[in-house]
């Protein structure tokens, strides 16, 4: 990976406290200075409004943690599965939703999911169009999956599926 200078560092950090962290520190390439000064921004800093962990939500996909407070989750438009998902995924961004959510209504929508989520900068939701939709994707996704509360999945059987997977249902 690339280092972060010490005030790069320090940004980064920034946004975890923001989301919720309350423990901080580095790793490999951390220096004095970086804990220094991460030290004089905290100094610097007015208390954060305290967050309950009943609150935050934390998804992840293969490659990163997300934290979201679940009052602020906005949903994208619906996102069909296709060749194009990743593209899709990217553009995501740029919508209205803070969390890109993807249609899949079979198994081959579930592997597509599968293959190009990593593309997304925003965490994934899914909306199954059935139960072996939805445990499909759910045993592909790499991370930790939110699943719409809308899908067309019984109640019960989505809820048992995102425990059983341990995902989140919003």
């Amino acid at each position: 990976g690339q280092e972060l200078s010490a005030s790069e560092f320090t940004q980064q950090v920034k946004g975890l406290v923001q989301a919720g962290a309350t423990v901080l520190g580095g790793g490999c390439g951390t220096t004095p200075e970086h804990i220094m000064e991460l030290r004089k921004w905290i100094d610097q800093s007015p208390a954060l409004p305290e967050i309950e962990p009943e609150d935050v939500l934390i998804a992840a996909n293969a490659t990163s943690a997300m934290f979201l407070q679940e009052k602020t989750i906005a949903l994208s438009e619906p996102i069909p599965c296709s060749t194009d998902l990743a593209d899709d995924l990217i553009d995501a961004e740029d919508g209205e939703g803070n969390v890109a959510l993807v249609e899949v209504k079979s198994s081959e929508d579930a592997y597509e999911l599968a293959m190009q989520v990593h593309m997304s900068p925003l965490p994934v939701a899914i909306r199954a169009a059935d139960s072996e939709s939805l445990e499909t994707a759910l045993l592909l996704y790499q991370g930790r999956a939110i699943v719409d509360s809308k899908s067309d999945v019984e109640e019960k059987t989505l809820r048992h599926l995102a425990d059983w997977y341990g995902a989140i249902v919003y």
